[in-house]
């Protein structure tokens, strides 16, 4: 299982991704999927319930709307290679 410091990267990651892209579909997102692929969907759900507990985000018909957007000049696909480095570490 990965620590408290990665799972915090990877949403971090994930509300980037989301800020960058908008109105995004959660399947479409490509830190979600790499969290999906590499750790599984449970873990992938769970760092998503955390978020929209916490109220960051809000998960609506399969959509994440960010309600506290972060700005990125990184790219899509940089971080979905962040996403894999940090699961990787």
């Amino acid at each position: 299982m990965l620590s408290p410091q990665a799972s915090a990267k990877l949403a971090l990651l994930l509300i980037k991704e989301a800020s960058k892209r908008g109105n995004l579909k959660l399947r479409y997102s490509k830190v979600y999927r790499t969290m999906n692929y590499w750790l599984g969907t449970q873990f992938a759900d769970y760092v998503v319930e955390r978020l929209r507990s916490g109220g960051f985000i809000d998960l609506k018909d399969g959509r994440i709307t960010v309600l506290k957007p972060v700005k990125s000049d990184e790219s899509v696909e940089s971080l979905a290679l962040a996403a894999r480095s940090v699961i990787m570490a």
